[in-house]
């Protein structure tokens, strides 16, 4: 082939001299992303090219096809035509015969960087990430400053768990093209993976200044402010977004099931919000709104509903009644359903979102290596990618077969269809949007969930929730729309936690002078109905600093503080928000503390278990639900009830008592201490899932050879 002049104009239409761009090894044109460039060939042959590039542009892509094999019938090996060949297989989902044709390109012209960014296209495509990050690795290694590739490669590395390399990219990114909305937009998403929000919130309002009708970024700034308690600004935020895009239905959704996390201080706006929820829920069926895929379009799994202190069922089966409604597709039933018959083990599936070093994880990983492998198959399936930490690593290893999700609905569904699931076990359904909706198909005979988020989940086709008779009240089944199952056991193999060092005040950055009544939870824990009862014990013992920990965000520090000064003004000043800690620390300050507290409508779970191991005194008083109930559920478990309060009055003499009555301090750290093993490595509670499981595939086999 005949080449242009070096300082003829580029054929590839960059503008430039050929000497300077495609003549140049280190200097070569790069097409936009999913674009061609022209070669640098013979009149005849680049009209030819130019041509069938045209008619895939067109989405003519037969006629396209035909043209590039005419080419090829003469220069069989020309790399442009290689290359357009396989975007047009690439466009046709054809995603083998794509990596076939552009790596036959590259052959051809292995400098060409643009043809390492499509072969990096097709195999992201055909879903071979590994093989994508390296196509874009060498695209890199031709052209580091290419913005694309940057963020391409970026996106991957999100999704395979590696947050630190995916942040390095896209900042290379941004620093090549500034003005790169998309970069920007992903940058924030690694942000808000690490929980960092305040970072991510920046990242997603810079996009939007570059693309102010980004319907991502949108979204994205709302969930941001969501979390970070801007409740006023995330509403708002809606409404721009249902001005920009009025056809968008998850913008309606969104809106509406919107919650504060740090709720006000009067209750009646609670009550006036849920029954706005349950109102607008009814006339969005009344106006036929649809949904073709929630997890996508809305993607929220009403988490912050049971920190409101109310019965959560029938406004959570209404939600799930609208979804099932807007998207009558989610109700359905894997293939295997009703056909397999009850024969050897069981294969059972646990999914979660936070097989790690999570609460999840810590409530999970006895049980995972714990059920009997000559009754079971055990099946992890991790519903994102998460965070691969040494507890995930066991968990894994633990398990028959780790399998990992896709970030897609539909595409999840099937993968765990295939498995052929005898029992699916959702420890947590409500932190993890994935696993709330995938709980709407049927995806074993038996499916069940537990007590990592604990409240019902309104969905008909989770079965039961599995629970203890240790924390549940008399009138219990009513809160649930599950079968609720009550063990006779804590429903957790809980590993003990390994002793930690013992650090005094200083140490800790406490407080010396002063009793220390700790009440370590997350912030969005505090009812505001529980103000009272802390402003009344700090009037009580004037001696006494309440201490909390400071939430993943500093705005929620200020609006409790703004509550509390609300509630208590006269003793607000003496409470104090610790900044986060290594776990180490966390629990040598439980034990340094005078009183632990827990909340009464929302209580401690995993770090009572914590507090319990190194012998921390916790003052509990149980709720009406039984996620305030678990720290008394652990005493009963235990045998040691004098910490348990029934009332508010009890409830703060017994903190004052614990805080300056040393010897009851001590006698009831040594009991604790002493009765705690009940709660650890519990095998009686392995011995309740299996016999469970086994009686509940039967009586599901029973009830589909009836049919």
């Amino acid at each position: 082939m005949a080449k242009p002049g070096r300082n003829d104009p580029c054929p590839c239409g960059s503008g430039k001299k050929y000497k300077q761009c495609c003549g140049n090894a280190q200097n070569v044109a790069i097409a936009p992303p999913g674009g061609r460039s022209s070669p640098a060939a013979a009149p005849r042959t680049l009209a030819a090219f130019q041509a069938a590039a045209q008619l895939f542009q067109a989405g003519q892509l037969d006629q396209a096809e035909a043209a590039c094999r005419k080419i090829l019938q003469n220069e069989p090996n020309q790399p442009d035509t290689l290359d357009l060949l396989g975007g047009i297989a690439h466009a046709l989902n054809n995603h083998e015969r794509a990596i076939d044709l552009i790596g036959r390109a590259i052959k051809s012209a292995p400098s060409r960087v643009i043809f390492h960014f499509h072969l990096a296209l097709a195999y992201t495509a055909a879903n071979k990430l590994d093989e994508a990050v390296a196509c874009y690795q060498n695209t890199l290694a031709l052209q580091p400053d290419l913005a694309e590739a940057q963020n391409n490669l970026g996106v991957i590395l999100r999704q395979q768990g590696q947050g630190e390399k995916a942040r390095a990219c896209f900042q290379h990114a941004i620093a090549a093209k500034p003005g790169y909305a998309e970069a920007h937009y992903n940058l924030g998403r690694v942000f808000k993976d690490r929980g960092k929000w305040a970072e991510a919130a920046q990242c997603f309002q810079k996009a939007l200044s570059l693309q102010p009708d980004s319907l991502n970024a949108h979204l994205s700034l709302a969930s941001a402010q969501i979390t970070m308690g801007m409740f006023d600004e995330a509403v708002s935020c809606y409404e721009k977004i249902l001005s920009l895009h009025p056809g968008y239905p998850g913008a309606k959704v969104l809106k509406l099931l919107a919650m504060p996390l740090i709720l006000p201080s009067k209750r009646e706006w609670i009550a006036s919000r849920r029954e706005e929820v349950s109102r607008q829920l009814e006339e969005f069926r009344a106006q036929g709104l649809r949904l073709n895929d929630p997890y996508k379009e809305v993607g929220i799994c009403n988490f912050n509903l049971a920190y409101q202190g109310l019965n959560d069922r029938e406004l959570q089966r209404e939600i799930a009644q609208f979804y099932l409604h807007a998207c009558p597709q989610l109700d359905w039933t894997a293939p295997h359903v009703g056909k397999k018959p009850l024969a050897g083990k069981l294969r059972i599936g646990l999914c979660s979102g936070f097989f790690y070093n999570h609460t999840m994880g810590k409530l999970t990983q006895g049980l995972i290596d714990k059920l009997d492998r000559s009754r079971f198959e055990v099946v992890v399936i991790h519903s994102t990618p998460g965070k691969r930490d040494p507890m995930s690593q066991a968990i894994d290893q633990a398990a028959d077969l780790a399998v990992r999700l896709p970030a897609d609905l539909f595409a999840a569904r099937e993968q765990i269809a295939a498995l052929e699931l005898d029992a699916l076990f959702y420890p947590d359904i409500g932190m993890d949007p994935l696993t709330y909706y995938l709980a709407f198909s049927r995806l074993a005979p038996v499916q069940a969930v537990s007590w990592g988020h604990p409240v019902t989940t309104g969905i008909p086709n989770v079965d039961y929730f599995l629970s203890s008779r240790l924390v549940e009240p008399e009138d219990a089944q009513a809160h649930y729309s599950e079968k609720l199952v009550e063990f006779e056991h804590l429903p957790s193999y809980y590993l003990r936690p390994q002793p930690v060092k013992n650090l005094g005040r200083a140490e800790l950055g406490l407080p010396a002078e002063t009793r220390l009544y700790v009440c370590p939870q997350s912030l969005f824990k505090f009812h505001p109905d529980f103000d009272a009862v802390l402003g009344e014990l700090l009037r009580r013992d004037p001696e006494g600093t309440l201490v909390l920990i400071s939430g993943s965000n500093t705005h929620w520090d200020v609006l409790l503080q703004q509550r509390f000064a609300q509630a208590f003004p006269d003793v607000a000043d003496r409470v104090v928000f610790m900044h986060r800690m290594p776990n180490a620390s966390f629990m040598a300050m439980l034990a340094v503390a005078d009183a632990v507290l827990d909340p009464p409508f929302f209580g401690g779970g995993n770090t009572s278990y914590e507090s319990f191991s190194v012998g921390a005194p916790i003052v509990t008083w149980p709720g009406p639900f039984m996620r305030g109930r678990v720290t008394s559920g652990c005493y009963q478990s235990m045998g040691f009830t004098d910490l348990i309060a029934h009332s508010n009055e009890e409830y703060i003499s017994l903190a004052i008592r614990l805080a300056h009555d040393s010897e009851f301090h001590h006698y009831c750290k040594n009991e604790i201490l002493q009765r705690s093993q009940a709660l650890y490595e519990n095998s009686a509670c392995i011995k309740e899932m299996e016999d469970f499981f086994h009686h509940a595939v039967a009586l599901a086999t029973e009830k589909t050879s009836g049919l």
